[in-house]
């Protein structure tokens, strides 16, 4: 911006449409900084990760039985249970520590095979 109007009501104008712009520009870094966060497997602060990310559930293991993956959307798994992203829930199942099975009703496993 080369000039600045001199008069107070266009400056006022001027004011509100840069903190505008700047509220909209803050709100694509925390977009940007949360799918970054995702895509290193770290999920965001939040329970769900940014929007048109494909996402998995992991209900953890409870007395004899084993840890199971969901796909994000499936009736059994809960909001509860941190979001994992596609590595993470690769991992999930592959990892002998963690005895994870696949979902039956939502097959994460056929998900995860396709690349």
């Amino acid at each position: 911006m080369s000039e600045l109007p001199p008069d107070l009501d266009r400056l006022r104008t001027v004011e509100v449409y840069l903190r505008y712009q700047l509220a909209a520009v803050q709100q694509k870094i925390a977009q940007a900084e949360r799918k970054a966060q995702w895509e290193a497997g770290r999920p965001a602060p939040r329970h769900q990760p940014p929007a048109g990310m494909e996402w998995w559930r992991l209900q953890p293991m409870s007395g004899d039985r084993p840890a199971v993956l969901h796909r994000h959307g499936c009736p059994g798994s809960t909001e509860q249970m941190s979001p994992l992203n596609r590595g993470a829930a690769r991992d999930a199942l592959a990892n002998p520590e963690i005895p994870a099975t696949p979902c039956p009703r939502c097959r994460p496993d056929l998900a995860l095979r396709e690349d």
